[in-house]
């Protein structure tokens, strides 16, 4: 038999309720910049630790061009739901001592912005996945070619 307490249903209905913390930033969408909010899901992975999982992103620091990371938007349109989406990090900028800002580019086609379409700003908290194999499988590419080919230079 199930039981409960009147303030263990009540806050378990309150957490279930609670928005999402988020971080400012924008999509380009054509020629337009949106405004849009992006999920911590750092908070998120706290506030929610058996359904929210991620992956401790911030031990990689600061997070290579090149990698792909997974972000969760809140569009500014009320009727479109949350939407999950890969970027490509592009640029790191270093905004105090170990902190970064991020800007990518969307490798999804999403429900407002297509593939290819800037976003930024964002932080390594934002992140909920990355795909680490993509990203070391491509460089461990480039590799295999100069194995393949021992006479192949660098360029200069």
């Amino acid at each position: 038999m199930y039981e409960s307490t009147s303030n263990q249903t009540r806050a378990s209905t309150e957490m279930d309720f609670r928005p999402p913390p988020t971080f400012d930033s924008q999509v380009s969408i054509g020629d337009e910049q949106w405004d849009v909010q992006l999920v911590n899901s750092r908070k998120m992975a706290a506030m929610y630790p058996d359904s929210f999982q991620r992956h401790p992103i911030e031990k990689l620091s600061p997070i290579p061009e090149g990698m792909f990371v997974k972000v969760i938007c809140i569009w500014p349109i009320e009727v479109l739901p949350n939407e999950r989406f890969w970027v490509e990090i592009t640029e790191a900028r270093e905004i105090d001592s170990g902190v970064y800002q991020y800007f990518g580019l969307l490798r999804n086609r999403t429900l407002l912005a297509d593939f290819g379409e800037r976003i930024g700003p964002m932080t390594s908290e934002c992140f909920c996945d990355m795909d680490i194999e993509k990203f070391v499988g491509e460089r461990a590419g480039m590799f295999d070619l100069h194995k393949a080919d021992p006479g192949l230079k660098p360029l200069n």
